[in-house]
Formats: C-alpha cells, structure tokens, sequence
C-alpha cells in the first residue's frame, strides 16, 4: 500500500481526523469514506483504515520525539520519512498531560 497517497487522500477528508467535524461522530460515513479511499487504493476500507492508525499513532510518537527538549536524554535520530506529510494532524493530536 501507499503510504504517501493514503496520506493524502486521508487528509482531503477532514472527518476523518478533526473531530469537531459534523460528521465525525458518524459511523457510517467514515465507513464509506473509508471504502472510497479503499477502492483508489485497490485494497478494503478496512484494510486502509488499520493502515491508517497505524501511520496515525507513529505520527505521534514521532512528533513527541521531535519536540522533546534538548538535554532530555533522547538520541538524536533520523527523521521519520512521513512526519512532513502528516503535519497537518499536528492540531487535531494534543499530547497527554
């Protein structure tokens, strides 16, 4: 599967992720939006949506790496690949107190 592309086809629905959408609360339109970006991809909604949790909560665990402070004790290391294409969750993913 493409990563890239699922990206991109994710962030063009915004109900998806923002959940002060209208329509994020509703189920069977994240089922179908789900089975649309699916069919671009030649792959199951389902099968595209686990892929997209995925992607989703490496994105969080790289952005908290990221902003970790200097002298925090976290090696440096290279950069996630798809952290620059997935900033666009950075408003909808608020971290933990």
């Amino acid at each position: 599967m493409d990563d890239e592309k699922l990206i991109s086809l994710v962030e063009s629905k915004s109900e998806l992720y923002n959940k002060s959408s209208p329509f994020y609360k509703l189920q069977s339109r994240k089922d179908a939006l789900w089975n649309e970006i699916g069919r671009e991809l030649n792959a199951s909604g389902e099968m595209c949506r686990r892929r997209w949790l995925t992607l989703r909560d490496r994105y969080g665990r790289e952005a908290r790496k990221a902003n970790a402070p200097s002298g925090s004790g976290t090696e440096f290391q290279r950069q996630w690949h798809l952290l620059d294409s997935m900033k666009f969750l950075k408003p909808h993913i608020l971290p933990r107190p």
